[in-house]
C-alpha cells in the first residue's frame, strides 16, 4: 500500500479520482464553514449547529492529517463524517425553505377537527435538531 490516503487514491483511481476525492473534502469544509459562523452570520444557525459544525470540521481535519500517514481512504469513518455534513447542511436549507428562523411556529390543526370549535393554538418552541413539520 501507499501509506498515504491521498497517494493511494491517486494511484488507484488516477488524477480524476484524486481530484474528486479532494473536491469532496473541500466541499465538506466549505459547507461546514457556512454553518460554523454561528448565529451571528445566519439567523437559521443555532449555537448547537455551530458547535456541531466545529466538531465535524475538527474531525475532518484530523482525518486529513491522519490520511498523510495511513491508508484510510476506504474506511467508513470518512464517509460517515461526510454524511453528517450533508445532513447538517440539508437541515439548514430546510429551515431556510420553511422560514423557521422565527422564534417558533404555530401548531398545526389535527386532521378531522375542522368543524369543531377549537381552543387558541399555542406557540411551540423551535426544535434545534429537526426540521419542523
Amino acid at each position: 500500500t501507499a501509506h498515504n490516503s491521498f497517494v493511494l487514491i491517486g494511484a488507484e483511481l488516477g488524477v480524476t479520482g484524486l481530484m474528486l476525492f479532494v473536491t469532496m473534502l473541500g466541499t465538506a469544509f466549505y459547507h461546514l464553514a457556512q454553518i460554523k459562523d454561528g448565529p451571528r452570520g445566519d439567523p437559521l444557525v443555532t449555537a448547537e449547529d455551530s458547535a456541531f459544525a466545529q466538531t465535524l470540521t475538527t474531525s475532518l481535519i484530523g482525518f486529513c492529517v491522519a490520511g498523510f500517514f495511513v491508508s484510510a481512504a476506504y474506511f467508513s469513518f470518512l464517509y460517515v463524517l461526510i454524511g453528517l455534513v450533508i445532513a447538517e447542511d440539508s437541515l439548514r436549507k430546510r429551515r431556510l425553505a420553511r422560514g423557521a428562523g422565527q422564534t417558533g411556529h404555530v401548531a398545526q390543526e389535527p386532521p378531522g377537527l375542522s368543524g369543531v370549535k377549537r381552543r387558541q393554538q399555542k406557540q411551540l418552541p423551535q426544535a434545534h435538531w429537526a426540521p419542523t413539520a
